[in-house]
């Protein structure tokens, strides 16, 4: 499941939300402060991601110490840089992410988690 990271984060660091979103299954949930909470279902987390990419079109993801808790589910350290494209203001986040994929490889789960 490492390589499905890999392309995840290599899709969240291109801005390309269609690829992003298709990583997710339809009853996907995605948890996180950066998107401001939990979101429900692939189209949801695509809007999320949406607006995200629109306020923060530099952003870069790195995911470090990435750890395999089971056949289906990672968990990873990760740090990102960006700019608020309203003010101007760069923006730097750590955090860990615990990532459960179902048996066809998506994503099922992703809850994030700032330092």
């Amino acid at each position: 499941m490492k390589h499905k990271l890999a392309a995840y984060t290599a899709a969240l660091n291109r801005h390309d939300l269609e690829v992003v979103a298709e990583m997710f299954a339809e009853n996907a949930i995605y948890i996180s402060e950066g998107i401001d909470g939990a979101r429900h279902g692939r189209d949801d987390i695509r809007k999320a991601f949406k607006t995200y990419f629109s306020l923060h079109g530099d952003q870069v993801n790195v995911d470090e110490n990435v750890r395999e808790i089971s056949a289906t589910q990672l968990q990873s350290d990760w740090s990102l840089t960006a700019t608020n494209q309203r003010t101007g203001q760069a923006v730097k986040r750590k955090g860990s992410q615990a990532i459960t994929f179902n048996n066809a490889g998506l994503i099922e789960r992703i809850q994030v988690f700032d330092f």
